[in-house]
Parts: structure tokens; C-alpha cells; sequence
């Protein structure tokens, strides 16, 4: 933990119901901490599978017809493809970093990193339950009122 927390933890600790309180505090910002971390790594790996289906799809358009010269077109392809692998390559160190601070954290803190979990767990059940019964809704099995 950063000084500064250690230090706000330190003095809520210090008043008689302040240890329960430091202890909520700190357990909602490891939560948070947590959430975001978990985050930013699925949103990069999504992105990083949106970037390799770009790179894979072939996008050129030859807008001056024939006339446009191969060499441009294989330069255009080098400088695009060293582009992406140094945002792939950031990207993976990046969410190396986001996973290693989430398994010091679960390390850490395992209660707050099983709350969290649940958590996401639970709403991803609910989120998929809402979409079956959207689907089912549409295909006129269930009434609004239902």
C-alpha cells in the first residue's frame, strides 16, 4: 500500500471504532481496485482479438485504380503491422502488470478478492438470465405481464 493509505488506515485505526471502519474503508478501496484491474485486462484482451482480426483482414483500397505501386502499398503494410505489434506488445505487458497486481491483492486481501469475484459472478448470471428472458420475450413465448 501507498504511504498515504497506510497513513489514512493508521489514523481511523487510531479511535475506538475507527479500526472497523479503517478496515471497511480499505476493504472497498481494494474492491474497487480489484473491479478496475479485472477491467482493464478484459477490455485489452477484447481489444487485442479486435486488433489481430484487423491485422488479418485485408482493408486495402486501390482508390487510384491500377496505377498505385506495389512498394507503397508493402510500406504502408510494414509500418502498419510494426504499429500494431508495439501496441499488442504494451498492451501484454500492461495486463501482466494488472494481473500480477490482482494476484498480489487476492494474496493480500483473499476475503475482499472472494467478495469481489462473487460479485462478478452474480452479475454475469443475471446479465445472462435477462438476456434469455429477452430472447424468449421476442420469440412471443412469454407475454409482458409474465
Amino acid at each position: 500500500l501507498s504511504p498515504r493509505v497506510t497513513a489514512a488506515y493508521q489514523t481511523l485505526a487510531r479511535f475506538r471504532w475507527g479500526a472497523a471502519a479503517a478496515d471497511h474503508v480499505l476493504a472497498g478501496a481494494v474492491a474497487s481496485w480489484l473491479l478496475q484491474a479485472s477491467a482493464f485486462v478484459f477490455i485489452h484482451e477484447d481489444a487485442t482479438k479486435d486488433l489481430k482480426k484487423y491485422e488479418a483482414v485485408e482493408e486495402e483500397v486501390d482508390e487510384d485504380g491500377p496505377a498505385v505501386r506495389l512498394e507503397a502499398l508493402q510500406r504502408k503494410e510494414a509500418a502498419r503491422t510494426a504499429a500494431t505489434r508495439t501496441v499488442l506488445q504494451e498492451s501484454a505487458q500492461q495486463m501482466q502488470e494488472a494481473v500480477a497486481f490482482m494476484a498480489a491483492v487476492r494474496g493480500a486481501f483473499p476475503e475482499v478478492a472472494r467478495t469481489v469475484r462473487t460479485s462478478q459472478v452474480a452479475h454475469s448470471l443475471l446479465a445472462h438470465k435477462a438476456h434469455l428472458v429477452e430472447q424468449v420475450a421476442l420469440s412471443g413465448l412469454v407475454e409482458e405481464t409474465e
